[in-house]
């Protein structure tokens, strides 16, 4: 088991750079759109000048909100112990490996590929998450009308 544990955490580790660099991203996009609305000079077009100011302002909000979300993912990523022996049902923060794939119940990442390995970074609140959490090693839950069975969880 040391080895999945070792997968998981660095699984837990991509997540966690993927989310550093949604941050980072976002900060850049934020300082950018910062020094465009200190930068937009008053011109003889008085409206033009107006509806770029606006535009801007818009950019910025939809770029916060954005900024917000990425911070809250890193915020619920970081919450997460990978050290923990690995629990007998799955949980927030359990890598189910299954039949049909292998799901990383944190945020939703979507599909990542780490050593070749693709995996599935799901939300707790995700449909298939719901359908996982709880279930043991041999359940066979039911998802989008498909059997899964449970072959190990991390």
């Amino acid at each position: 088991m040391l080895g999945s544990i070792s997968n998981k955490q660095q699984l837990h580790q991509h997540c966690l750079t993927i989310a550093l660099e949604q941050v980072s991203n976002l900060n850049a996009i934020m300082a950018e759109l910062k020094d465009a609305l200190g930068s937009e000079s008053k011109s003889t077009a008085g409206d033009k000048h107006e509806t770029g100011r606006a535009m801007i302002q818009l950019e910025q909000e939809r770029a916060g909100h954005q900024l917000r979300q990425a911070e809250e993912l890193l915020l619920s990523l970081q919450a997460i112990n990978t050290m923990l022996p690995p629990a007998e049902t799955i949980q927030l923060g359990s890598l189910a490996i299954t039949d049909k794939g292998s799901f990383y119940i944190s945020v939703g990442l979507g599909k990542i590929t780490l050593d070749s390995m693709l995996y599935y970074a799901v939300s707790p609140t995700a449909p298939i998450a719901a359908v996982l959490m709880g279930k043991r090693v041999g359940d066979g839950p039911v998802f989008n009308g498909q059997q899964l069975v449970i072959k190990s969880i991390d």
